[in-house]
């Protein structure tokens, strides 16, 4: 614009994946990454060319994951897929999935006492009171308490 500020906007997305392979103490499993969404991904790598943006987010060897999807059979192999029924198929580091899950209780408290706050605060709004003597009077009538 004319500040010299920048603003991008989605036109287009694609997902390459090849396929890998995910590992755990109960042994390997194959990943089918055909509509796999990567969820809570760091940006590896940002680049322009031709006018657009472009991030790129990778999946390395060694990354502690979660992965949620449908155990299928491909050619008498057991394969971790996209499910077309519940359409889910993702995969989060594992740090972000324990980071949510340590403050999610927090936000959760926050968000519950925020609202009575706030419904206290509106409350006090509405209702007439006056000042008299350092004290707060609430001036309430029988025509206000009938619904």
């Amino acid at each position: 614009d004319d500040k010299g500020r920048e603003s991008f906007s989605t036109l287009f997305k694609e997902a390459k994946y090849n396929r890998f392979s995910i590992k755990d103490d109960t042994g390997i499993i194959k990943v089918n990454p055909d509509n796999l969404e990567m969820i809570w991904f760091d940006v590896s790598e940002r680049y322009r060319s031709a006018g657009k943006r472009f991030s790129q987010y990778t999946l390395c060897e060694n990354n502690d994951v979660l992965i949620v999807g449908k155990a299928s059979l491909e050619n008498n192999q057991l394969v971790i897929v996209y499910e077309d029924t519940k359409k889910v198929f993702g995969i989060i580091p594992l740090e972000k999935v324990n980071h949510y899950n340590e403050f999610k209780p927090l936000l959760n408290t926050f968000v519950f006492f925020s609202s009575i706050f706030a419904f206290i605060v509106a409350v006090l709004l509405v209702t007439p009171m006056r000042i008299e003597e350092n004290r707060v009077i609430f001036e309430f009538s029988a025509k206000m308490l009938s619904w």
